[in-house]
């Protein structure tokens, strides 16, 4: 008996009982082979995977997300590699947690200023065996603080990074932050969307109910936000939304991610009012022989003029 007609019996008849009145000769093994077959037909035509959101359990397809990730490729390589091509300066690192990125980018002779609001997970140089790490751990400057009210005076940082955190933030306090970073070049760290299920704004995603089930139990858990009971996921379409609307004029995917939906983006400044001033002076400018050597000069100063 073939699968289309026990399903189409079925389909009339939904009893098993029934079923095999009607097919004395049908075996067990034939009902769970077809049933297999048909499990594995629908999965196929219609991938839908039960994820985690959050708290909760909620079934969905995947519709967005990133490609699939390179497993030897740790976190911590890819920050040192994208530090490794700027001169190290100044740079904050917002929701440093453990502390991780911070003490690889001293190690890499930036000037460090780390913050949290918890300090459960900083690293004790008192405790640490190397001197030569314990010191470097002491030359962070570690600020206790919830990031949506730390200071940032522009010009303050030659380079902000938000680590693991953003995806923490609602989407309003999201890009405030942004906006509060955005004259300084930005390295984020964040969990893209899998799906296009919520929308807040004009920004589109997911909605994440954080652990905890009040402020007090979520204070307790290292990696929960820190006072909102939710959270936004970004598509990667939607962050480059908020990016731009914070003031940042480009952003650089790392590809492949380090891990599943899970990548970085350099984000880059538009040009200030003084660029802008000046470029606008390059436009109003008389194209000819003087508009020209201007900008020859200014690609090649030293060039012989022929």
């Amino acid at each position: 008996m073939s699968a289309e007609a026990i399903f189409a019996f079925l389909s009339q008849t939904p009893d098993l009982d029934a079923l095999r009145a009607a097919y004395p000769a049908l075996e067990p093994d034939d009902l769970r082979r077809c049933f297999a077959d048909a499990r594995e037909a629908a999965t196929a035509a219609s991938p839908t995977i039960r994820y985690r959101k959050g708290a909760s359990q909620t079934t969905f397809a995947r519709t967005h997300g990133l490609p699939e990730p390179d497993p030897s490729i740790h976190k911590g390589f890819v920050f040192k590699m994208l530090l490794g091509l700027l001169k190290p300066g100044r740079l904050l690192d917002l929701g440093a947690g453990k502390g991780n990125f911070s003490i690889a980018a001293a190690q890499l002779g930036w000037t460090v200023t780390a913050v949290d609001a918890r300090t459960v997970r900083w690293p004790d140089p008192d405790r640490v065996a190397d001197p030569a790490l314990a010191a470097l751990i002491r030359g962070i400057a570690w600020v206790q603080a919830d990031v949506r009210e730390f200071p940032i005076a522009p010009g303050a940082y030659d380079l902000i990074c938000i680590l693991g955190l953003l995806h923490h933030l609602e989407p309003a306090d999201q890009l405030a932050l942004l906006r509060r970073c955005a004259p300084t070049p930005l390295l984020i760290d964040t969990r893209i969307a899998k799906a296009n299920l919520d929308q807040s704004g004009p920004y589109e995603g997911m909605l994440i109910r954080e652990h905890g089930a009040t402020r007090e139990e979520r204070d307790q858990v290292p990696t929960a936000s820190w006072g909102n009971a939710l959270s936004f996921q970004h598509t990667e379409e939607s962050l480059l939304r908020i990016a731009r609307d914070a003031g940042y004029a480009k952003m650089m995917q790392m590809r492949p991610p380090h891990r599943r939906d899970y990548t970085f983006y350099l984000c880059l400044p538009g040009p200030t009012a003084a660029e802008r001033a000046e470029s606008e002076s390059d436009r109003a400018a008389p194209i000819g022989k003087g508009r020209d050597r201007t900008r020859a000069e200014r690609v090649r100063p030293d060039a012989d003029e022929a």
